[in-house]
């Protein structure tokens, strides 16, 4: 028999028992458990990525969503606009920066699996000491012997981006552009800034397949077929992209409609496709984003070992940025980026922990964000016309639909893409410039420079040879005439007694400019001495000099002395 002690003890037990359950199934999951996003959401989602196509003329536009357990993969549009042919979960779209995130998981995995016993000080160890076989040389003695993994996947090499030649596709292939990088001069000290690079990314994974001896190829490959990603693949310099099964054609939006984009502006890429070349589609990608909302995992499966995860996402270059609460904005939502992985940026939005990268090769746009403690992922992408100021506020909206999250009371924000701001600072005429590095201006001189003077060719140890030649133009007028690399060539004009600039493109060169919404570009020659040129590209200097007559055989191969330590100690 119960006494009556016990059986209030019993009560108040079973109520406060009701309570805490009542609570908890009322608190947010950090990891929902639902299999299916609700479809009122996905109409909302639908709904919001429809007006922001039609305002932004988009043609075809992808997302791949993760909530929990729940996927949702989606497109919307034409990949091909003429031929009418719609959009669908296997179309491609071209990634850009975020193929950087699959270079580093090739890497990381691999070098676990090499030395198991190091742990993550594999990623500290100098690269001569892992790689000895492997010619890495760079701008000194002290990079070149110290330099690690983590320094290439997290930009803190700080030598200078190799934009001009790459845009320009002044490079003969891959090894010309990794062997020409011992010219790039130093950017910011070493291991104290970020200066983003392409090529270095790419790099690690060449140097990790050099140790296993394999190809980054082989190793990429793998790593796709272990993510199930079996539609995944990058830009050859062989493709006819227009024409090949399943890839969006890219547009820009020109004279009030959509305009095809010459997609041998590609293929300025394709020399180091690990740092921004790869193709994706939706179906692809959500099996991908899945690894950040849960630590690895593709389903139940733990497909990247947690230990690399952690890798991948610890933050190595320590770099603020963003939006807090102040006086004037008391209703401001935090969103802020406090560093970089390896390939990934690390943050914080409204109080959650956000991972993510963007990527854009123009006129392709994608990004996604993961906030692994919600178990959220998102990934958007388009096939033009270019940069969308509303990249951000979309997913921005997404979140809030997917975490059932109240949004906080501010106006929607038009701006790019909060992971794009080191690709988009070159585009956007240095809108979004990273304050450690710096970037040259364009130098004065006094130098009085005839047309026929300026004829010749000029090189670049770091970004390759351009050619001036005097022509007969359009109208029967000696005209100088430019080109530099496979892509950029026009006509120019003399301004000043040394300074000449373009004034008509002879090539496409110029949609590279108009879908990240800065016109037709500018470019100028400028003459330090009758020998000695500078090109600026936006009223920015982005590349080193170029000297009349200089093959790459004419300059050292070591571009440092033996007994020397170099610019960083």
């Amino acid at each position: 028999m119960i006494s009556k002690s016990s059986s209030n003890f019993y009560t108040l037990s079973l109520l406060l028992f009701s309570t805490l359950i009542a609570l908890i199934s009322a608190a947010p999951s950090a990891h929902p458990n639902n299999a299916v996003i609700p479809p009122e959401i996905l109409l909302e989602i639908e709904t919001i990525i429809r007006a922001s196509m039609e305002r932004q003329h988009v043609p075809a536009f992808g997302i791949s969503l993760v909530k929990g357990d729940a996927t949702y993969a989606k497109t919307y549009g034409l990949r091909d606009v003429e031929s009418n042919i719609p959009a669908d979960g296997n179309t491609l779209f071209a990634i850009g920066s975020l193929s950087k995130a699959f270079a580093a998981l090739v890497v990381t995995r691999t070098l676990r699996d090499l030395h198991p016993e190091m742990g993550e000080a594999v990623l500290d160890t100098p690269i001569a000491t892992l790689a000895p076989s492997f010619n890495l040389t760079l701008g000194d003695r002290y990079r070149s012997e110290q330099v690690t993994f983590r320094d290439l996947l997290a930009h803190r090499v700080c030598a200078l981006q190799e934009l001009s030649g790459l845009l320009a596709q002044a490079y003969e292939g891959k090894d010309d552009f990794y062997y020409r990088y011992r010219y790039a001069p130093e950017e910011c000290t070493f291991r104290n800034g970020m200066a983003y690079s392409n090529a270095l990314i790419a790099l690690s994974g060449e140097i990790v397949a050099h140790m296993v001896n394999t190809t980054y190829e082989e190793l990429l490959t793998q790593l796709l077929v272990d993510l199930g990603m079996t539609g995944t693949t990058w830009i050859r310099a062989s493709d006819d992209h227009n024409n090949m099964m399943h890839r969006a054609v890219p547009y820009i939006w020109k004279e009030g409609r959509l305009q095809r984009y010459n997609t041998e502006l590609m293929k300025l890429i394709a020399p180091i496709f690990g740092g921004g070349g790869m193709l994706s589609c939706v179906n692809d990608m959500v099996k991908y984003i899945q690894l950040y909302a849960r630590n690895g995992k593709i389903g139940d499966n733990q497909v990247i070992p947690e230990e690399v995860m952690k890798w991948m996402t610890t933050i190595s270059n320590n770099g603020y940025s963003g939006s807090t609460k102040t006086m004037d904005n008391p209703d401001t939502t935090l969103d802020i980026s406090v560093g970089y992985g390896l390939a990934l940026y690390s943050g914080i939005f409204d109080g959650w922990r956000r991972i993510g990268h963007g990527g854009y090769l123009p006129p392709f746009q994608s990004s996604f964000y993961s906030y692994p403690d919600l178990g959220i992922s998102i990934f958007i992408t388009s096939n033009g016309p270019g940069m969308l100021l509303e990249s951000e506020e979309v997913k921005t909206q997404i979140f809030y639909l997917l975490s059932g999250l109240p949004r906080p009371q501010e106006a929607p924000k038009n701006q790019p893409d909060h992971t794009m701001q080191h690709e988009l600072s070159f585009y956007t005429g240095n809108k979004f410039t990273n304050p450690k590095p710096t970037k040259n201006s364009v130098a004065k001189s006094q130098v009085k420079i005839t047309l026929d003077q300026a004829v010749g060719s000029y090189g670049s140890g770091f970004n390759g040879e351009m050619t001036i030649t005097l022509r007969t133009n359009s109208v029967g007028i000696p005209q100088l005439y430019w080109s530099y690399g496979r892509m950029a060539e026009g006509w120019l004009v003399q301004i000043a007694p040394n300074r000449f600039v373009l004034t008509k493109w002879a090539s496409d060169f110029w949609m590279i400019y108009w879908a990240t919404g800065i016109g037709f570009g500018a470019v100028e020659i400028n003459f330090l001495d009758i020998d000695t040129l500078q090109y600026s590209e936006l009223g920015l200097v982005l590349s080193t000099n170029f000297k009349r007559g200089l093959k790459l055989d004419d300059l050292p191969v070591i571009p440092w002395q033996p007994d020397s330590c170099g610019s960083s100690k």
